[in-house]
């Protein structure tokens, strides 16, 4: 989700890779980001060295709601749509846990009601 007021974007799509498993800045995804930002996201993420640990565990660092794109395909194959996506990132907040994620003060349940129709 776009953080600039001026960006038409409603949502951004990102992909994480092994060498960069916090992903890229946010405004600009071909600039990396800040090596402070790295360190910030490396103490986040659940492991010890993060070139062996599986990609399901990072998201990119400079999101501010990131949810991984299986759930929106889960949620469609299902049939549950909302109410999957609300119960996935309910139980499912193994990556860094609700109370760390980067998506401002907004609750991640009323960015999800308020921006996704399924």
């Amino acid at each position: 989700m776009p953080a600039d007021p001026d960006d038409p974007r409603k949502f951004i799509f990102r992909v994480i890779t092994k060498s960069h498993p916090w992903g890229y800045q946010r405004t600009d995804n071909t600039k990396t980001l800040a090596a402070n930002n790295i360190r910030k996201a490396l103490e986040l993420y659940p492991c010890e060295d993060y070139l062996k640990t599986d990609l399901v565990q990072f998201f990119p660092y400079d999101a501010i709601l990131p949810l991984p794109f299986s759930w929106f395909i889960e949620a469609i194959e299902t049939g549950q749509g909302l109410d999957f996506l609300l119960t996935k990132f309910n139980t499912k907040p193994t990556r860094i846990g609700l109370k760390n994620m980067p998506h401002g003060k907004k609750k991640p349940k009323t960015i999800i009601k308020n921006n996704f129709m399924l």
